[in-house]
């Protein structure tokens, strides 16, 4: 079974991760995300992890208890039978509301609109908001945003230290944004070539998804409608089970076997928010 790896090049170990191997000897920095067993690490990881404590159990439950709740949200407009109408028009009642929710004019592409909502809607019923309600609009804007990298300006300065400085306290909260790659995937090699840390897996049965999680959908080439977004409602063995908007000009489940070459060909990546995005 090929190992899992974590890409973690050098300029993030001296960045964002510049807390590593110093700050664990002080105490100061929270453990990486714990990995399947066989997994690897960067060095400078792999110091952190020895010397900091296990991942918190208790902020993943509180993660996976929201994660759960936008699931839910979810199933309630997947059973109100939502659907565009007229057809290929992007309205409806429902469909304008996760819009507007999104902050997007309605009449648009609206897979992003739905997924921000159901997590939007499942913070709220909790007395919390959810810090990417208005950055999951799009394929593209969703890597960005749980690679802790700016989409409109992804060079700039301040922005670079502020994100360095928000994945550091997620870190220390011990619930950082993960985004998850099969190995050689179009969101792979996306992040590679731009030097972003994400999680990489060869065997899509070592993919550790739960519900809620985001699944990200790219067909590179295609002259329109690339990038589709869903929630993951469950996954078992290979068989992922979603629930999407715009899917068919309606929200519905649809089933993906990840042992299909040509299903794999077509996965960006899967995208886990962090507990400090809910606040």
């Amino acid at each position: 079974m090929t190992p899992t790896a974590l890409r973690a090049p050098a300029w993030a170990l001296a960045g964002l991760l510049a807390f590593g191997p110093a700050a664990c000897e002080a105490g100061g920095a929270a453990p990486a995300p714990s990995l399947p067993a066989g997994a690897r690490r960067t060095p400078g990881e792999a110091r952190c992890a020895r010397a900091a404590s296990p991942l918190p159990l208790e902020a993943d439950a509180r993660l996976a208890a929201l994660q759960r709740q936008a699931v839910q949200v979810a199933r309630e407009e997947l059973a109100r039978g939502v659907r565009e109408r007229p057809r290929g028009s992007n309205r409806g009642p429902r469909i304008d509301r996760y819009a507007r929710s999104a902050g997007m004019p309605v009449g648009g592409a609206w897979c992003g609109h739905f997924v921000a909502y159901c997590y939007a809607e499942a913070a709220r019923r909790r007395g919390l908001r959810f810090a990417g309600r208005r950055r999951l609009h799009s394929a593209g804007k969703v890597r960005s945003f749980f690679l802790y990298r700016s989409f409109t300006r992804p060079d700039d300065p301040g922005r670079l230290a502020r994100a360095a400085s928000l994945r550091l306290r997620h870190e220390r909260q011990g619930s950082p944004r993960r985004y998850l790659a099969l190995q050689g995937s179009y969101g792979d090699r996306w992040a590679t070539r731009r030097s972003l840390p994400h999680e990489v897996f060869a065997d899509p049965t070592l993919l550790p998804l739960r519900a809620g999680d985001i699944v990200v959908f790219w067909r590179p080439g295609a002259s329109r409608g690339r990038g589709h977004l869903g929630l993951v409602a469950s996954y078992r063995g290979t068989v992922l089970t979603t629930i999407e908007g715009n899917a068919g000009h309606a929200v519905r489940r649809r089933r993906y076997d990840l042992s299909r070459p040509a299903t794999l060909r077509t996965v960006d990546g899967f995208a886990r928010p962090a507990l400090g995005d809910f606040e």
